[in-house]
């Protein structure tokens, strides 16, 4: 597991061809995903051209192992990593239903391109999404086995004296719990600190696994409980606590 506790799309310049005014770039770094950028491009041989590629842009060297996208209608994802020479150094790849991924740490990068494509044949092509996650990922302990995955339920609604319901359908959010293990308390107090400077309304990325369970998408959620059942294990010397992550849209 890792947590992307600082988005590095928050300091980036941004650009992108074919930009919507009613759906702008700055739509993405709203904390609410929902609110979402908009593009529509042309298709050359099947994708979409690095001139029309959402792009993020730092003045100074970045380090990224870390990238996840939430509210798109992308199936496919690019991303392009360049250095300041402007020099291609790492491109990875990415499709539905995992649209985040985590990789070895590529150090020196000043640009990315991220290149979408909806799986459809269109021409031109709409693509919205509604933020991403860019970064150094807090690789996470190991969480025990035995994790929850939930959903929370918003819809609400009005029941007839006929049985029917008038109402509103929405789809229903991810709640994941897990319970992590450490000797560490320096891990502890890092991961207490993070969680206390974001506070409890706060969302941010998570890529709940790796492996041959990868495919589980990422998440954008909040800590709505902070660290919880935090305890001391002195027989095993062992720090244990869990965290609730409730995602956000």
């Amino acid at each position: 597991m890792k947590i992307l506790f600082t988005n590095l799309l928050d300091t980036a310049t941004l650009s992108a061809g074919g930009t919507s005014v009613n759906y702008p770039l700055a739509n993405l770094k709203h904390p609410f995903l929902k609110k979402k950028f908009q593009q529509t491009v042309a298709i050359s041989g099947g994708s979409i051209s690095d001139a029309d590629a959402l792009t993020l842009t730092w003045t100074t060297d970045q380090v990224i192992d870390f990238v996840a996208v939430g509210f798109t209608n992308a199936k496919t994802l690019t991303l392009k990593l360049y250095n300041s020479a402007n020099t291609l150094i790492s491109s990875q790849v990415f499709t539905y239903p995992a649209l985040g991924k985590s990789f070895p740490a590529i150090s020196g990068v000043r640009k990315v391109k991220l290149l979408m494509h909806n799986g459809t044949s269109d021409n031109p092509m709409t693509l919205y999404l509604g933020s991403l996650g860019i970064g150094l990922g807090y690789a996470m302990p190991n969480p025990r086995y035995d994790w929850e995955n939930g959903l929370k339920d918003n819809s609400f609604g009005v029941t007839t004296i006929d049985g029917q319901v008038s109402g509103q359908y929405v789809e229903p959010l991810r709640s994941l719990r897990f319970s992590f293990v450490t000797h560490d308390q320096d891990i502890v107090l890092y991961i207490l600190s993070q969680v206390k400077n974001l506070g409890k309304f706060t969302p941010l990325w998570v890529l709940p696994f790796s492996g041959v369970l990868a495919t589980f998408p990422a998440i954008y959620a909040t800590i709505p409980e902070g660290l919880e059942n935090t305890s001391f294990d002195e027989d095993r010397r062992q720090y244990n606590f869990d965290l609730t992550f409730q995602e956000a849209r």
